[in-house]
């Protein structure tokens, strides 16, 4: 069962990449996606749709309502958190890029940075930047589209290339460090959330 379930997930997976580069809408087919692979582990697994109430006999119409009631109650839940950091830090991007803030940013750093030969040097002080940032910003999403506002055009404007700059900007939003979503989930799943520091 386990081998027929990881293949189903690797086939939702095909199927979801070749709607996305047929440039289907990617929120509707991650939706519908979703919501097919809950009903699908429903009537394949046994496995109950999540918080959803318990019931003597369950219709096709009930699963479908209790995926998408699902996927309703956990968008609340994100959309409170981290969801509200994405789109604020979003739409500070987008006001950047509307005002031409960031090709003026670049300009003006070109100035000093222009000097600096050595293109390494600016890409290592980007990351040290870039970490720095990490720290009072929790959402990689967030901080990655700051990142592409504001820095990537100045590593253009410096003439590095674009598949360098977005290597270094991607290595920045890695998950690592104690204060990391998945060392905060495996501390917690193992009984040390007092002591995340020291199980990293």
């Amino acid at each position: 069962m386990s081998a027929f379930m990881i293949l189903s997930t690797l086939l939702a997976v095909v199927v979801v990449a070749y709607y996305i580069l047929k440039k289907y809408n990617p929120i509707f087919t991650f939706l519908f996606s979703g919501v097919i692979i809950l009903i699908f582990a429903f009537y394949f697994t046994g496995a109950p749709i999540p918080k959803s109430p318990v019931r003597e006999s369950v219709s096709f119409l009930d699963v479908l309502l209790d995926s998408f009631a699902f996927i309703t109650a956990t968008f609340k839940t994100q959309l409170a958190g981290v969801g509200l950091i994405i789109m604020s830090v979003a739409g500070f991007a987008a006001y950047m890029k509307h005002i031409n803030a960031s090709a003026k940013l670049a300009f003006l750093a070109n100035k000093p940075l222009g000097k600096i030969k050595n293109k390494y040097l600016i890409l290592s002080g980007t990351f040290i930047v870039g970490m720095a940032l990490k720290i009072v910003i929790s959402s990689y999403a967030g901080l990655l589209l700051l990142l592409l506002a504001c820095i990537y055009p100045v590593l253009i404007a410096l003439k590095i290339r674009p598949i360098t700059a977005v290597c270094v900007l991607s290595l920045i939003a890695l998950d690592y460090g104690p204060k990391d979503g998945n060392s905060i989930n495996m501390a917690d799943m193992v009984g040390q959330k007092d002591n995340v520091v020291e199980l990293f």
